[in-house]
């Protein structure tokens, strides 16, 4: 079974085109549809780590200079790193088994992280309307019970979240 090192296919779709001599980016053409995927995968993850994506596969920046940047400690930023490689191996998958016909080795895509799944299994990050129950989630008052929140979201986007454990979960990682 072969690997495939996400990080570097990512690097090569969303490479900056400029400042690339023309003769240099012809040779480096993207395939449009792996380009699209990407670029979809990227937008699904947090402003966190899509940042973090950028400055240090982009950019090349060091987890000390993207640390100052995001004001997290080197544990928060590796747990950050982590967890963007995930979910861009989640959402990525399904294209690449179809693509290229390689299989996704299934324990790369659940890895547990000290006895914990990985935060790529959020069944909201996972929903395609995330932003939108996000925004239910924010809606919430201060008087309101979560339960409130939890029948809106089971109504308007038939997702059937459990505990609001999950709700302060999501957007504790989302934000962190």
């Amino acid at each position: 079974m072969r690997k495939v090192k996400y990080q570097n296919w990512v690097y090569e779709v969303l490479n900056e085109k400029e400042g690339c001599p023309a003769d240099v980016y012809a040779e480096r053409q993207v395939d449009p549809e792996i380009e699209l995927k990407v670029k979809q995968a990227l937008d699904k993850l947090s402003e966190q780590e899509r940042i973090f994506i950028e400055e240090f596969y982009f950019q090349g920046k060091s987890y000390k200079e993207i640390s100052s940047d995001l004001k997290l400690n080197s544990k928060q930023l590796e747990y950050l790193h982590r967890r963007a490689v995930f979910k861009l191996r989640n959402l990525l998958s399904d294209f690449v088994e179809k693509k290229f016909k390689i299989k996704v080795a299934e324990d790369s895509l659940d890895v547990k992280v000290k006895g914990r799944k990985s935060p790529s299994v959020c069944v909201i990050c996972q929903n395609p309307k995330q932003k939108e129950i996000e925004k239910v989630i924010n809606s919430k008052r201060e008087y309101q019970t979560w339960g409130v929140i939890l029948r809106k979201i089971k109504t308007k986007f038939d997702l059937k979240v459990r505990a609001p454990q999950i709700l302060i979960g999501h957007m504790k990682h989302k934000l962190n």
